[in-house]
């Protein structure tokens, strides 16, 4: 397997494992509209993915934790993993099938992910969340496995109150099998000629702007990185305020 192979499998596993903790959410949260009772967060100190009943996974070493106990998860199954959290906060577990594009390991097939792929994804996530840091609450949606933030209302009484961005940073997904950040304006149609940008470049795939893995990997990636988000966050503004103005006149 390649490099780029064992990534998307290392993803994969780490999303359904990651499941374990909104399952916990579902059974024992009361469910919101939105379904933020089960999304999850990111812990650069610990290097792990937390949940919102006191659980979380250590990316690095695939470990589950729920107070004082921990179970590892190399070599579990999801069917046990299940199992043992359930114990821990007191309720049977169930995995939700969430539309979304990957592929549910068999209930008894053990989740075997690449260790050293943790740890790069668990770096990804650490580098992600600092430069989004000031874009607004980071969290982790088990549907897409994304580290996202979600800015709404952006144009304030000047808009009609829909008008929102999104963004985030994604491990890979059935767009771009490399890490990627994103930002999206919603409430708009695409312009003819969106608004251009010193890094990134606008996607085709859906009406988004984007920045690969190989425009910010290396040296100055943080500084691309950042530059992108805050280039990416003012066109979108200026698509939606444009869009406004449009539907008024």
């Amino acid at each position: 397997m390649s490099n780029l192979e064992l990534l998307a499998a290392a993803r994969t596993e780490l999303t359904w494992s990651s499941r374990l903790l909104s399952a916990a959410a579902d059974a024992k949260l009361e469910k919101t509209p939105d379904d933020s009772h089960s999304n999850l967060g990111w812990d650069s100190e610990k290097q792990a993915i937390t949940g919102r009943v006191g659980a979380h996974i250590h990316v690095p070493t695939f470990t589950l934790h729920h107070g004082n106990d921990s179970l590892k998860l190399h070599g579990c199954t999801l069917d046990e993993g299940l199992r043992w959290l359930g114990e821990k906060v007191g309720a049977p577990l169930s995995l939700r099938v969430y539309d979304a594009p990957t592929e549910l390991k068999g209930g008894e097939e053990p989740l075997t992910p690449d260790l050293e792929q943790l740890t790069a994804i668990s770096k990804w996530f650490t580098f992600a969340a600092s430069v989004m840091s000031d874009l607004g609450e980071l969290r982790i949606w088990p549907h897409h496995f994304d580290l996202g933030f979600f800015q709404d209302k952006v144009l304030g009484d000047k808009g009609s109150g829909t008008e929102s961005i999104g963004g985030g940073f994604t491990i890979g997904d059935v767009h771009y099998e490399f890490p990627y950040f994103y930002v999206n304006p919603y409430g708009a149609e695409r312009p003819v000629e969106p608004p251009s940008m010193t890094h990134g470049s606008w996607t085709d795939k859906w009406f988004g702007a984007v920045l690969t893995l190989r425009e910010f990997d290396g040296d100055g990636g943080t500084e691309v990185a950042s530059k992108f988000m805050s280039e990416a966050m003012r066109a979108s503004l200026a698509v939606l305020t444009s869009s406004g103005k449009a539907a008024d006149s």
